[in-house]
């Protein structure tokens, strides 16, 4: 709060912090100011949307949520829309998830688990380099962002900066 009210001008990357920032600080924000992404997300060419598919053991079709694995990210309600779908005779296709382990990820790593057993096909890559994600999005049928609390999202860009078609909550 001592920064906060020492601070000449404030800027936030969202309007959802800077409505934050006037609830819990008392101060308004001066500007909000857009994250963009990197240069490196576009659309890349096929030899390296195939590269990384192969180096990551990917199927040819495939959805993708790239997010840390945590209650947050919504997971879960994921995992069970696509057993929905399943169960509706309509199988989903592989479902590519993307991120390091965060706080309190034993019940959706049950999930996942209990969905591979009934039939769903979960990749977990971990963490991916920078360097390889244009091609992840890029080779997706959707970019899936199911998070229920966010900043900003900056995958949601991403995906849409390499093309991909993006389904977010």
């Amino acid at each position: 709060k001592a920064g906060v009210n020492r601070a000449d001008r404030i800027v936030t990357n969202s309007e959802g912090t800077a409505n934050r920032l006037k609830t819990y600080q008392g101060r308004t924000a001066d500007a909000v100011v857009y994250p963009c992404v990197d240069a490196q997300f576009h659309l890349p060419s096929a030899d390296q949307v195939q590269d990384v598919g192969q180096k990551y053991e990917l199927p040819s079709t495939y959805w993708l949520s790239v997010a840390t694995l945590e209650p947050r990210k919504n997971l879960g309600t994921l995992i069970n829309a696509m057993l929905e779908l399943r169960n509706r005779g309509q199988l989903p296709p592989a479902l590519v998830l993307v991120g390091q382990l965060g706080w309190k990820t034993s019940p959706i790593q049950t999930q996942i688990e209990a969905a591979r057993q009934a039939g769903l096909n979960i990749i977990q890559t971990g963490f991916v380099p920078d360097e390889d994600l244009p091609s992840l999005y890029a080779a997706a049928r959707t970019f899936i962002f199911p998070s229920i609390y966010e900043g900003f999202g900056m995958p949601v860009l991403e995906a849409l900066a390499c093309g991909t078609p993006v389904l977010a909550a």
